[in-house]
Formats: structure tokens, sequence, C-alpha cells
């Protein structure tokens, strides 16, 4: 990621409606230049809104979109897509199924001497693995084949800032772990700020230098992936990137009383609050344990272990993950730790939609 104090695209307070329907409620971004942000969030968010707006394939009702400090869209202005030197991938690739792959990758460069694109052609083919492909037409790759041509002709006009629009949604679980790292590593080698749209918390941590959690047209959590991660806003942010057993407390000179124990819960009144606890902080294995259980039932899924408990003080069964290696008996009674790294208290929480 390259260091400026001129963004490579900046929001600044965008709305958009579809008739009675609000999309955007004053969303203000920054995307620095080099840097790749993910815009998270589930369906019907404004997510792809906020992308069809950055693109000038729709004009926002107010606020401004700003591209290396050239207004694109404000009051009065309205750039056109063509005059915006921004590439986009769309999530179903829009290959020319009349073109070879070369044509499609060089599609985009049209006005340049023939020698110049197919150097560029064959420079980025050879980038994305593609080198001895550039004859083939789009009905003979494979689907990770079509994505990385897509990327390729994204990138070909080499364009100031690239918009990917759920860029690994048609790919199967293999293929999509494989793509997210070749993606990354080409971005990063040409340098040019990306804006993905994802509705796969994943894809957004293994491709962003940074995630804005987007809900109800709103951005409700801007950071790292680490730090929207580890460090949640809100109990919506936390359960979208784990599940979460949820528990009602009390807070009480900052701590949050609950069944399961006692939590730290700075800065919060007391009151009504609620503990959210990652499927993963439960420890079977804990020196000094917080609380019993026994074992309900217990399901292998491969990379974990799915173990259904019921804790003595609490009322309805409680489903964690363990180490997929470690032998859990139906009927053990055994002893629970928590990472508190894991746990969240949240206060109550306001109508998200208002």
């Amino acid at each position: 990621m390259t260091s400026s104090s001129v963004p490579a695209l900046a929001f600044d307070d965008v709305h958009h409606a579809y008739g009675a329907t609000r999309a955007l409620r004053g969303v203000s971004l920054s995307i620095l230049p080099g840097e790749v942000v993910a815009l998270l969030g589930p369906s019907g968010c404004g997510k792809t809104s906020l992308l069809r707006i950055a693109a000038g394939l729709e004009r926002p009702l107010a606020g401004t979109v700003v591209m290396n400090g050239r207004m694109l869209a404000g009051p009065g202005v309205m750039e056109p897509p063509e005059r915006r030197g921004i590439g986009m991938m769309f999530q179903d690739y829009a290959l020319f199924p009349h073109l070879d792959v070369a044509t499609n990758v060089g599609f985009g460069l049209a006005g340049r001497a023939r020698g110049e694109i197919e150097a560029i052609v064959a420079d980025l083919l050879s980038r994305v693995g593609l080198a001895d492909r550039g004859r083939a037409y789009p009905h003979m790759l494979s689907g990770g084949e079509q994505q990385r041509v897509a990327l390729a002709r994204a990138l070909a006009p080499d364009p100031a800032i690239l918009l990917m629009d759920e860029p690994f949604s048609n790919l199967d679980q293999r293929l999509r772990r494989g793509m997210r790292e070749e993606t990354t590593a080409l971005l990063r080698a040409g340098g040019a700020a990306a804006m993905m749209v994802t509705h796969d918390p994943d894809d957004a941590l293994a491709v962003a230098d940074r995630i804005a959690l987007m809900r109800a047209g709103r951005i409700v959590q801007v950071g790292t992936p680490e730090e929207v991660h580890r460090a949640p806003v809100d109990r919506w942010v936390a359960a979208f990137f784990a599940d979460l057993e949820e528990v009602p407390a009390t807070v009480d000179g900052g701590r949050a009383e609950t069944p399961l124990g006692s939590f730290a819960a700075p800065g919060l009144a007391d009151g009504p609050a609620l503990v959210c606890i990652r499927r993963d902080a439960f420890d079977l294995d804990a020196e000094e344990p917080v609380f019993a259980a026994r074992v309900l039932a217990t399901r292998f899924l491969g990379e974990r272990r799915m173990v259904t408990l019921a804790i003595e003080g609490w009322e309805r069964p409680v489903d964690i993950h363990t180490d997929p290696r470690r032998p859990v008996e139906v009927g053990a009674r055994v002893g629970i730790g928590l990472d508190r790294d894991e746990v969240f208290v949240f206060g109550p929480e306001p109508d998200a939609a208002a």
C-alpha cells in the first residue's frame, strides 16, 4: 500500500435511494493509493449501490465522489463511466464469448499501437498464469481461468482504481482460496487501489487491507481485518464474522454478571447488556475451568469438531468448536475454560434502520 495524503477514491456523505427505498444513508469512506478496501455486508446493505456510484453507473442523490482530487460526482457534476479511468471486474466476469482471451484482455486498450497492446496483453496473461491460453475462447476455460482473464482485462488499461463486484462468488471453495491469493498478489504488484464488494467475511479477511462493514445503507465500522475481527463495535459486527453464544447480562460497576460468570464491561452503564462468546472461545482442556458441563453430542466437521454441551446453570445447550483430533465422548463431564479475548460485552443496540 502506497502512502499518500490524497485518497485514490473518496466518498463524502453519499446518499442514494431507489424510489422510497433508501440504499445509502450518508456514507463517507476514503481509499488510499495502493490500498485494497472490502465493502462487506449482507445483501441489500448498500455496498453494490456504492460501487455503482463509484463506477458512474448511478448518480448519487447527495454527497460527492472524488478520485485523486478530481470530482467525479457531486452538485452539478457527473463524469460518465468511460471518462473516469476506473477498472471494473463484474461478478459474472462479463467476458465476450466471441472474442479470444487475448482480445478480451486487450479490449480496453483501443487506440493504442498494436505492438503496445500485444506487449501489455502478453505481460498480463503471463502474470495470471495464462500465457499459453491467449487464443482460447471463454467457453474453453475453467471458472478460475475465466476469473483470471477478467482480472487481467480490468487491469490492462492501468486504472487508478479497480472495482470488484463479488469476484470470487462463482468459484468453489478450493479455487476460491487460490484465486484470493493470486488476486492479492497481482493487485500488490500493480499498485492499483481497489474496492471489493463481498458478502463473504473470509474473502474480505484474506484480501483487504481494510474492511468497511455496511448495514442498512451505513458504514458501521472500518478497520484492518484484525481490528474489525478482534474489536467489533456491536453484536451485529461480531456475529458477522463468527457464530456466537449470546448470554443476557446485567452490568454493575463495570462488570457484566451472567450465569456463566463475570466479565469486564468497561465503559458500559449499569443495566442490561449482552455477553457474546465465539464458539472458538471455549476450551475443553482448560487447566483452570470456569464452569462445568456435560457433553450432549459431538460431530466431526473436518477442520473442527462441534460439541454440544449442557452447561450447569444455563438452561439451553451450547455449541462449541474444538480440535477435531480431540476425542470427546457423549455423556462425559468436562471442565470448560474461556478465552476472554473472544468474549464481547455490548450494551442495548439502537434501531439500525432508524
